[in-house]
């Protein structure tokens, strides 16, 4: 097992967007991936759970892998977090819906954006009030 502590560095922090890139990352590897801040401890191939963290520019998180692939995983996931996204040679696989969203899966990715956009009101105004 590799644990490593890292700093984020992507400039907006992981709202939405970036940390469904991490969850890729992540996903393109055999080992279990964890990140852990404060005392929350979140698989990093959960999208619900990595939007939960509310990172922003500037934490401290401390990432761990293990299995098979774990030195290759710790780099590539670090290089992400590093924000220097124009050196990375990482390939994220593109996530294409062949079909229009319809029915119950439409109301669930409405449901969860409202709750994403929440999430970021809450911890700006969080954020605010101990300042």
């Amino acid at each position: 097992m590799i644990k490593k502590p890292v700093m984020i560095q992507i400039r907006n922090g992981l709202e939405a967007r970036p940390v469904a890139l991490l969850v890729q990352v992540a996903s393109q590897y055999d080992s279990e991936i964890y990140v852990e801040s404060e005392d929350r401890h979140v698989n990093a191939k959960s999208i619900m759970g990595m939007m939960t963290l509310g990172l922003n520019y500037g934490d401290s998180i401390v990432v761990s892998a293990n299995v098979i692939d774990e030195e290759e995983a710790m780099k590539e996931i670090e290089k992400y977090l590093s924000g220097n996204l124009s050196d990375q040679k990482t390939k994220i696989k593109a996530v294409v819906p062949t079909k229009s969203l319809s029915g119950d899966s439409l109301f669930l990715w409405l449901a969860c954006r409202r709750i994403f956009s929440l999430l970021q009101v809450y911890r700006t105004l969080s954020n605010r009030i101990y300042e």
